[in-house]
């Protein structure tokens, strides 16, 4: 099916949220806003330097876009379908801002 005239909310509740990977992503997105708040209010528990906790919140709340994005972009190839690499791929993805800070 053709997903670019559909509405956002069409592919969402269609393809994104049965399977695993996108509620994988919409996990993720969730964890990732309550670390850009615990980092504002207090950075010290995750171990972040009082200079880098404006980046680091940037990190943490424009991460889920792009992991969004990006599998958007590869999952369009497959048409959405579930497969072990895909899962692979979107778990190693939404870990990126761990290797970007502590790393």
């Amino acid at each position: 099916m053709n997903w670019a005239n559909e509405p956002f909310s069409k592919l969402l509740k269609d393809k994104i949220i049965p399977s695993i990977e996108g509620r994988s992503i919409i996990y993720s997105t969730l964890i990732y806003c309550i670390l850009a708040a615990v980092t504002y209010v207090y950075p010290s528990i995750l171990g972040i330097d009082i200079q880098r906790i404006t980046g680091t919140i940037m990190i943490f709340l424009i991460w889920p876009i792009l992991l969004f994005t990006m599998y958007c972009f590869v999952a369009v190839n497959v048409n959405f379908r579930s497969s072990i690499l895909s899962l692979i791929w979107v778990l190693c993805w939404a870990c990126g801002p761990f290797w970007i800070i502590y790393g």
